[in-house]
């Protein structure tokens, strides 16, 4: 019996790409630019604080790092690495739809409360919706497609399908070039599936509808695979989605335009999705954060947008889509949501990741940072170079 019948998949013939659908497309202009300067001494690696460290051992200058803070922006995704937590790219909410796309890297030191500007050379163009995922077997962050161009956002048809990959220990860009890779789209997400080392995807825009693919990425062959299965989740865009390493499946929450509060599951390895009945729960919306609380083994949901029943004086309410200020813990082995907390703000289209550095959930809300406590709840506007 094959152990890995996602290995398997790799030396089968894939079925053809799906066609692309209902909001954002794009085409990429930028081109990767490689640059390494020769010295007779040191390399620039990561050190504490965002500080560079000579190593002796080599004669290459990498970038350096700038002490700063990021500009205001949304749809930026973040990822937790062992050489910290890292934002990439986003829309300028200046003119909200039409702002300007961002092509630059952030490293948030947790520690210090400080931004760093990696200042790294050449990589993906501008864009926002893009999704990345900590590879942590190779130890690099993967970073696939997303919206670019000034059309309108989310409703984009510009969109692309490259692959890149990050290399935080070098602060390096690689563009890749599979044979085959997923249509282009934005609004999906990426997930790291541990125990299979494959980096997952699911669903997005392509700008004229949206997708119920699955596909897994194997980052040392480069090697992209759509994953057949028997049964999906809605084609849906905007969702939320992380792997749940105690049981080895990916989860997912959400997605645009949806009222239904359902959890899905991808067993990899048997290339399985399941719904998962939750009572009580959030209810149903899209553009949230979900993050993995290791020391409590469960899974947060923060914040994102949807209907909210409003007061509008006594006795009367009505129906609403907004931003949320919620926090929801949920308990994959019972199936059971527990309202953690409240969010100093409502917030969407935000960014967040488990930083294991400082058992924290560090979330970027439009200019600021936020600190999220997992195993109470709390959270706070960070003090420091955001200036709040």
């Amino acid at each position: 019996m094959n152990d890995d019948p996602i290995g398997g998949l790799l030396d089968s013939p894939l079925d053809d790409p799906r066609p692309g659908r209902r909001r954002r497309v794009w085409s990429a202009v930028g081109a990767a630019l490689a640059v390494a300067a020769l010295v007779a001494v040191a390399v620039v690696v990561w050190g504490g604080g965002g500080n560079p460290v000579e190593d002796t051992t080599t004669a290459v200058t990498l970038p350096q790092a700038v002490a700063g803070f990021p500009e205001a922006r949304l749809y930026a995704p973040m990822v937790a690495t062992d050489a910290g937590v890292f934002m990439f790219g986003g829309l300028a909410p200046v003119q909200h739809r039409n702002g300007v796309r961002f092509d630059d890297v952030w490293r948030y030191d947790s520690a210090t409360g400080e931004w760093w500007d990696v200042q790294v050379v050449g990589g993906p163009p501008p864009r926002a919706g893009a999704a990345v995922a900590y590879d942590a077997g190779s130890g690099v962050v993967v970073l696939f497609g997303g919206a670019v161009g000034s059309c309108s956002y989310p409703l984009c048809p510009e969109v692309v399908a490259d692959t890149w990959v990050y290399h935080p220990t070098t602060n390096t860009w690689e563009e890749r070039s599979p044979a085959t890779s997923p249509p282009a789209r934005h609004g999906h997400k990426l997930a790291y599936d541990a125990a299979s080392d494959r980096v997952v995807l699911f669903g997005g825009d392509t700008g004229e509808q949206w997708l119920d693919d699955t596909w897994a990425y194997d980052s040392d062959t480069d090697t992209w695979v759509e994953v057949p299965t028997a049964d999906a989740p809605w084609r849906t865009a905007q969702q939320a989605m992380a792997y749940d390493p105690v049981a080895d499946r990916v989860v997912l929450w959400g997605g645009a335009e949806r009222e239904e509060s359902e959890v899905w599951t991808l067993d990899l390895e048997t290339a399985t999705w399941s719904s998962m009945a939750t009572d009580p729960a959030p209810v149903g919306g899209w553009d949230a954060c979900l993050a993995w609380d290791a020391a409590s083994e469960r899974l947060l949901l923060i914040g994102g947008e949807g209907p909210n029943v409003v007061q509008i004086s006594e006795g009367i309410t009505a129906r609403e889509v907004g931003p949320r200020d919620e926090v929801w813990a949920l308990d994959l082995g019972s199936g059971t949501w527990t309202l953690l907390g409240r969010l100093p703000r409502p917030m969407t289209a935000h960014g967040c990741a488990a930083d294991a550095a400082s058992a924290q959930v560090v979330i970027w809300d439009l200019d600021s940072v936020i600190l999220l406590d997992p195993a109470t709840g709390q959270s706070a506007v960070a003090e420091g170079p955001a200036g709040t």
